[in-house]
């Protein structure tokens, strides 16, 4: 505990052979604060009483604790649960918050050249979307390998994926007179549209596929926020004959 007006302080865990002062009172497997001393023996059988989350009211500590062997992870978030303890998760804030990948249209067909929008949205708004790639293949590429493989950062800038697969050729800005291509296909900056609007972010992008990248494939988009990405999803499947 700390004195009226002193920080907060993170605390991580409490054994059950020291008492607190303010006092513990058992209710079935959930423990809260009241205003006598009580030791925790009082409340034994158990191991270890874990941290839920800490707050300092007008100098008084006030603590939420579980019953069980885990231990807090940063900023309060059990790692593991206590057996038979029902527990809810604090809602992540939006800036902690993936991306999601909505649909790509056309999600199917054929030909050498398509041109391909991408559905990304986040409960942040639209801004919270800094980066979306675009991945046709057959198969996610390996390390040293390469694919149709675009990067929209921003809603400014355009880049390929470069052979080995190691990193992206230099980007263009997006709407530019150039393109940006390597060994699977060619992708025009200019006729590249980022269009933000609420929560959703849609962009276009426009495909012309190398005269040897033959076959089906498939469609992978991902996206990120400035902490989080969806991961690769596939939408869609495309015929490049």
């Amino acid at each position: 505990t700390t004195p009226s007006g002193a920080n907060s302080r993170q605390i991580s865990s409490l054994s059950t052979d020291r008492a607190l002062p303010y006092g513990i009172t058992a209710r079935g497997t959930d423990l809260r604060t009241r205003g006598a001393p009580a030791l925790l023996k009082s409340v034994s059988p158990m191991k270890q009483l874990t941290l839920r989350s800490t707050a300092y009211c007008a100098g008084v500590l006030v603590l939420a604790l579980a019953i069980g062997t885990a231990s807090c992870g940063r900023g309060g978030e059990e790692t593991s649960q206590a057996p038979g303890v029902q527990q809810t998760a604090a809602p992540a804030s939006p800036a902690e918050t993936a991306p999601t990948i909505g649909d790509v249209t056309p999600s199917s067909g054929m030909g050498r050249s398509a041109v391909f929008q991408l559905s990304v949205s986040h409960p942040g708004g639209a801004s919270m979307v800094r980066d979306v790639q675009l991945l046709i293949n057959d198969v996610l590429p390996g390390a040293g390998q390469t694919a149709c493989w675009v990067d929209i950062n921003g809603g400014k800038t355009v880049a390929a994926k470069n052979e080995d697969g190691s990193g992206f050729f230099p980007a263009v800005p997006v709407g530019s007179a150039k393109s940006v291509s390597n060994s699977k296909c060619t992708v025009s900056a200019a006729g590249i549209k980022v269009e933000p609007s609420g929560n959703e972010v849609k962009v276009t992008v426009p495909v012309t596929f190398a005269a040897s990248f033959k076959g089906p494939k498939r469609i992978w988009v991902i996206a990120s926020s400035a902490s989080k990405h969806s991961g690769w999803q596939q939408r869609g499947t495309w015929l490049v004959d």
